[in-house]
This record gives C-alpha cells, structure tokens and sequence, in this order.
C-alpha cells in the first residue's frame, strides 16, 4: 500500500529531496472543525500523535464537544451496565447482544478520540476464537489483531477481536483493554505515510510494519488509557496491570523489544537507527505543548463570539439526565 507523495526540497537550504506530506486540518470542538475529514497514508505519523490528542488531551468539559460528552456519556452506560455478562460462560443466543456491545464501544470510541473519522473505514470480527494470527515472538495465537485489505477496491482497516475462548466469555475490561489496543493500530495504519522516508524512520515511529508497536503507538495508547480512567470510578483501574501507574504499556513495549532484539543485521540496516530516548523524550506531552488549541481562533472576534455562544448552549445543556444508547 506504499503510496509515494510528490517530492519538494527542504526549505532550510538542505539539498536532499524529500516527499512532501499533507497538512492536518485545524481542529476545534466546533462545526466545522470539530469533523475533519481525513485521507488515507497522507501524515507523519508524529503529526497523527499531536493532532489526535488535540481531541481530548487536558481538554474540559466545556471544551469538548457535545457528541464527544454524549458518547463518553454513552460509553460508560454501556460499560457499567453490561460487565456483569462478562467473564462467564454463555448462551448462543447471547452471542449477538455481546457483538452489538462491542460495536458500540467501538463507535464511542471514535466519536470521542478520533473525530469520528476512524470507524468508516473498519470491519470489525467479533467472535469466539476468531483470531488466528500469532505473536512472531513467542508463537501464542493473539486474542486481538488489526490488518489493512482491500474491498471493491477500496482499503480499509479490519480488527478481529476474541470474545473468549472454550465458550467462557473474556472479562469486559480484558475486552475493552484489547479492542483500545487496536484502535489506536487502526489509527496510525490507516492514516500513517508510508512514503519510503517515513517507513525508514518506523522504528522510531510506529514500530517495524510487521510489529506496530512502536513509540507512537505507545505514547497515545498510554494517554487514552489515562484519558478513560478519568471517565468514572467504574473505569478507575482500566488496563492496571498492563499500564501501571504511568507507565506505557508492558506488554506493547515487551513486543516491540523483542521484535527490534530479533531483526537480523540486513534488516535492521533498512531503518534508521533506534533511538527511544529521543523519541520518548516528550512522552509526558506537557500543557504548553498541546495547550489549548482554540487560542489560534481567538484573534478572530466573529469565530470568538462563535465559541462563546457554543460554550454557553453547551453549559445550559450539561448537567441533565445521561443520554442512553
């Protein structure tokens, strides 16, 4: 799927040629910026990282927008209400109500980290045993796995998902816990450049393309994990084990070691040289750097008085019943 851009010189003066690389559009929690519309392999994948966070990343109620609110809302109904079924043997009359649970989420998801562009372009499988792919590492079938195909000539994301195994249904968490997981692989894999320059740089991107798991992968794993647990005591200990604390995730990060420990020297030699540090260094992403965004609309008064009146509709709105799938 590699798809080459048009190339351009550096403007620094650099006389290496390199591909130019589409813009992300402005965002705001607003129409008509709060629904960008997005275009397969056209962005750095750093940029991906900085403008999904724009999102949701320090961000107040009152700066997010109402089908963000309605669906984190939605969310954690759904959440709380259905995770008794959960970790249980089932019924197979059952199994379709467990499928629908797990688009929902899915759907929630994408409205409230990913503008709502993501799920378009997926075919979610949710079965039992459904996935056949194995770690490369250690050789155990995978419970979750995101691959890109084609379909009437169109790319798009598929994400197969076990809903257990042995007819006993996985804990809801473990569930949730895996299908983020892919969510965030959907995200970079389907939105990613895959020029040659920026599959040169993957180890220090998006990890090796038969791998996934690198920095970027677990930097914005690591905030939406932290981003869900603020979202009610029920999700408090979300991914605990996995992410402790502040951690990233071990079980990604593990993969990743072990993937880049196992490429041979004529591998390894196509990419540009590991450097972690360097890429993690701006893990904690501070205020400063993903501040606010809305400030780059404040100079104009028309689109300040815009978000202003939206603000204020939006704090008459809150604090009324939750709004139920």
């Amino acid at each position: 799927m590699a798809m080459f851009k048009k190339k351009r010189r550096m403007s620094d003066g650099d006389s290496e040629v390199r591909p130019s690389h589409t813009s992300l559009p402005e965002y705001a929690p607003f129409q008509p910026y709060n629904s960008p519309g997005l275009h397969i392999s056209e962005y750095k994948p750093r940029e991906l990282l900085n403008f999904a966070v724009k999102a949701f990343y320090s961000r107040k109620d009152s700066d997010l927008s109402f089908q963000q609110r309605q669906s984190r809302t939605k969310f954690v109904v759904i959440f709380d209400n259905r995770k008794k079924e959960y970790g249980k043997p089932f019924e197979d009359k059952q199994l379709a109500g467990f499928q629908r649970d797990m688009y929902l989420f899915i759907k929630h998801l994408d409205n409230f980290l990913f503008f709502g562009c993501l799920r378009r372009h997926i075919e979610l499988e949710v079965a039992m045993d459904t996935v056949s792919a194995k770690d490369p590492a250690t050789g155990k079938k995978w419970e979750s796995h995101t691959s890109l195909f084609i379909k009437n000539a169109k790319h798009f994301i598929r994400i197969q998902l076990n809903l257990g195994r042995n007819d006993r249904l996985y804990d809801l968490q473990t569930l949730m816990g895996n299908l983020v997981h892919e969510v965030v692989h959907a995200w970079y894999m389907y939105f990613s450049c895959t020029c040659e320059y920026c599959n040169k740089d993957s180890l220090n991107t998006t990890g090796h393309p038969s791998d996934h798991h690198g920095p970027l992968f677990l930097m914005l794993h690591r905030l939406i994990v932290t981003e869900i647990r603020r979202w009610d005591a029920v999700l408090k200990t979300f991914l605990a084990d996995d992410c402790p604390d502040d951690e990233v995730s071990r079980s990604a990060k593990n993969a990743f070691d072990d993937f880049v420990t196992n490429l041979d020297v004529d591998e390894k030699n196509k990419y540009n040289r590991l450097n972690l540090e360097d890429a993690l260094k701006d893990k904690a992403l501070r205020k400063n750097e993903f501040a606010d965004d809305l400030s780059e609309y404040q100079d104009n008064k028309e689109q300040q008085e815009k978000y202003e009146n939206v603000r204020i509709r939006r704090a008459n709105m809150m604090g009324g019943n939750r709004i139920h799938e």
